[in-house]
């Protein structure tokens, strides 16, 4: 076999439905969080999509894919390598006309136009969690709140979000009430939220939220477990994710 006959081994990444994620490049691996908030996110009505932290991509890949036609998906993120991968990921999509990658700063990001939806799955470990030795330092950037604090990324949705739009992001259970108070400190405030657990009567894990700028009295509320007893994958995290995940 000559060099011309030679294989050229894919990139380390996720294989969705219609499109493969190629994550090798970036700190944060394509996870089940990102999945599910992608799912859960109701994006059918935007015409701007801003994806905060975007890593590989995929949260932006998946908006384009469940957007209208006419929609703009813009990724931002501070880390150059994943933001490269992000455009190549893009690329060889059917949405690349739709998609826009930047590296820079959401500190720094200045828009003229406002964002009809949001999304974000941020770094949410404190400084002492989550975290090893061994880890790269993009990794620790990419986990760690002292990279983004929810403070700075809930001041920024502020400036960037249409008054009548949503910002959905995805978070632990345990840290939602401050998040929350937080977020209404601001000026935001919880329509709906979606609490996830890994199986059945286990504590919940983590909550996606969908804040707006209007007050709500009674946010609408619903539950996800991701497995069964026997460790399938749940009815409903089959529905949920079925547009995506290439098994379902």
């Amino acid at each position: 076999m000559d060099d011309g006959d030679k294989k050229i081994p894919k990139p380390q990444g996720f294989q969705c439905k219609q499109f493969f994620v190629a994550h090798d490049q970036c700190a944060m691996k394509v996870g089940t969080d990102s999945l599910i908030l992608g799912s859960w996110c109701e994006v059918s009505r935007a015409t701007r999509v801003l994806d905060i932290g975007c890593g590989s991509g995929v949260l932006s890949l998946m908006l384009a894919q469940k957007s209208k036609v006419s929609a703009k998906v813009i990724g931002i993120d501070i880390d150059q390598l994943a933001v490269d991968q992000a455009k190549s990921n893009g690329s060889n999509t059917e949405w690349r006309d739709k998609l826009e990658f930047f590296h820079i700063d959401v500190n720094r990001f200045i828009s003229p136009l406002k964002f009809d939806c949001i999304i974000s799955n941020p770094p949410y470990f404190e400084l002492s969690e989550g975290v090893s030795i061994e880890m790269t330092s993009s990794r620790r950037q990419a986990r760690q709140t002292s990279s983004l604090s929810f403070q700075q990324l809930l001041k920024a949705v502020m400036t960037l979000l249409s008054d009548n739009g949503s910002f959905y992001l995805i978070i632990p259970h345990k840290t939602v009430p401050q998040v929350e108070l937080l977020a209404n400190s601001m000026g935001l405030f919880c329509h709906k939220r979606l609490m996830v657990r890994s199986k059945g009567q286990t504590p919940f894990i983590r909550q996606c939220l969908c804040l707006s700028h209007t007050v709500v009295e009674d946010a609408q509320g619903s539950t996800l477990t991701i497995y069964d007893g026997s460790g399938r994958y749940t009815e409903d995290y089959r529905m949920l994710c079925q547009d995506f995940y290439l098994a379902f």
